[in-house]
């Protein structure tokens, strides 16, 4: 699959926000009540993703991959850790490719676009949080992440718990990305 990897820009938000809400809408059925995910918060999203293009935090980037016919299928924010999980300096802060275009090695793509930006700021160990029961905690294992922490967190009515996963090394990640991407 033809795919190019960029940095996203204020004028992706729109489209961000779109991928952001349907994977939500698709990966997450039946993990949380449809009722939820039919009245995700659309504008609020877009007015986060916004402010992040507006006010980005500290050494954070933002990269969309796009792919023929539909445009943006996914995108990646990353930067410096927003909160200490041992002694994890970096954070994936999100990750999401539409249903139909996951298993593509576009995830894989993103990934080592975020741990790229962070190696060249000096960050050596980065970490994501996803939910415990998520479909892709197998993403972050097969790339040789480890759990680092757990928190609750209230999603509207509902409470999940999530995990930290892990990379202690952010070179050694950009290696097995190296070999898995190319």
């Amino acid at each position: 699959m033809q795919a190019k990897v960029r940095t996203a820009t204020i004028e992706d938000a729109e489209a961000i926000n779109r991928v952001n809400i349907l994977t939500w809408q698709s990966s997450y059925r039946g993990i949380f009540p449809d009722k939820f995910l039919a009245n995700l918060p659309i504008a609020k999203r877009l007015k986060n993703i916004c402010q992040f293009f507006r006010a980005p935090p500290p050494q954070s980037a933002a990269f969309v991959v796009e792919v023929p016919i539909v445009g943006i299928a996914g995108f990646a924010f990353g930067g410096k850790a927003r909160e200490v999980i041992q002694d994890y300096d970096g954070e994936l802060y999100g990750l999401y490719i539409l249903q139909e275009y996951q298993r593509h090695r576009l995830g894989r793509l993103l990934l080592k676009n975020i741990a790229t930006h962070l190696e060249v700021r000096r960050f050596t160990k980065m970490f994501a949080w996803t939910l415990t029961v998520s479909p892709y905690t197998a993403f972050y294992r097969g790339l040789g992440a480890i759990e680092c922490g757990k928190q609750i967190r209230e999603f509207g009515p509902v409470s999940k718990e999530l995990v930290a996963f892990g990379w202690p090394s952010i070179s050694d990640l950009l290696a097995r990305l190296e070999i898995l991407v190319n």
